[in-house]
């Protein structure tokens, strides 16, 4: 009886130690933090002091600073880089550079772990001083997130020779599927460089995987929403209409929306071989893209495949196409056609230059 008693006062003693020790580390940590936040604030009302005076050289500045100051700095300005408008920003780069930040991202990019990587290419990105494509191969290329983290850093100067570099590291692995941060190179390339994302990925076509070109495409596809026209559509876009994957083919028809309408018979001949497609998702890209592009297509031919669609979601693709373009069917029309048309309110609504027959309105 007196072991169990012995035993239960022994529990009891090392849980209050282990209460105790718990809240003296919270309160400790607490105390750090509280101290840190006071440092933090001081430091970040010093820079932006700075800020307000337009400085030229920081090294006065960070000579007053003490060592926990000088850390503090380097994660302040580190912050106010991912907001900063264009003339702060350039002060605070140089800021940020005084301060080691870009030997220390080239030294956690070098040494680190993935996490430490990851952070070492975003600090060279914000400070837009691309790495070396030699120091980035081997701790990059594997990984399909540190490597569009790495074509990020590459691109940070916005000119074409960084966008080349970026696009080349990316794929420089074909295979893997892109991350969404290797997705966002391509999609911000082909913003502020359309013609030159479109040159380099014909040198690249070669290596990549089906997954990488279905990526690149309806990136490519999203620049049409931004007003972003890139000017005819090359030959490997057109081959890729025409690939054997349904994927591929469905990418590359919603691509063609980025591109002026082209009136070459080779391309013509590919949406209406889409339009007739054995893959619905394919018919219904088609559809779409023959929408953006009606006034170079003869939408009775887009009308003869109405009559014979047999998914109610691209017929009504079709019919959104027609009346987009005031088209008036110059045939009868199928039972499911006729039952895809809100008919008297739309047809209403278009010009009668061209009537319809008495069995089209019933």
């Amino acid at each position: 009886m007196i072991e169990i008693m012995l035993v239960v006062v022994g529990l009891a003693f090392f849980l209050l130690l282990l209460e105790v020790f718990t809240l003296g580390y919270a309160f400790i940590k607490r105390l750090k933090d509280i101290r840190r936040n006071s440092v933090d604030s001081r430091v970040e009302e010093l820079i932006q002091d700075r800020l307000r005076e337009e400085p030229g050289d920081w090294e006065s500045f960070i000579n007053k600073l003490s060592p926990r100051e000088q850390a503090s700095a380097r994660r302040i300005v580190r912050s106010l880089l991912y907001e900063a408008t264009d003339c702060d920003a350039v002060h605070l780069r140089r800021l940020a550079i005084d301060l080691g930040l870009e030997e220390t991202a080239a030294n956690q990019i070098e040494e680190g772990d993935r996490i430490s990587r990851l952070n070492g290419l975003t600090s060279l990105t914000l400070l837009r001083s691309p790495p070396s494509v030699d120091m980035l191969c081997p701790q990059c290329q594997e990984d399909s997130l540190l490597r569009g983290a790495a074509a990020q850093a590459l691109m940070s100067v916005h000119t074409e020779t960084a966008y080349r570099d970026a696009l080349g590291f990316l794929f420089d692995e074909s295979g893997e599927e892109l991350a969404v941060i290797g997705m966002g190179v391509i999609y911000e390339v082909g913003q502020r460089a359309p013609n030159l994302l479109v040159a380099e990925i014909a040198k690249m076509t070669d290596r990549l995987s089906q997954t990488e070109l279905v990526q690149i495409l309806y990136v490519i596809s999203e620049l049409d929403e931004l007003g972003v026209v890139i000017g005819a559509p090359p030959p490997w876009l057109e081959m890729a209409i025409e690939e054997k994957n349904a994927q591929v083919r469905e990418a590359a028809v919603m691509a063609l929306r980025s591109f002026e309408p082209e009136t070459s018979n080779q391309v013509l001949d590919s949406l209406l071989m889409a339009v007739e497609d054995e893959n619905k998702r394919v018919r219904l890209a088609a559809a779409r893209t023959i929408c953006d592009w009606g006034g170079e297509f003869e939408l009775t031919r887009l009308e003869v495949r109405l009559n014979n669609e047999p998914s109610e979601r691209v017929r009504q693709a079709i019919i959104d196409t027609l009346l987009y373009h005031n088209h008036r069917p110059q045939r009868s029309l199928s039972v499911e056609a006729k039952r895809s048309w809100v008919w008297k309110k739309e047809l209403n609504r278009i010009p009668a230059s061209n009537e319809l027959s008495t069995t089209e309105t019933d």
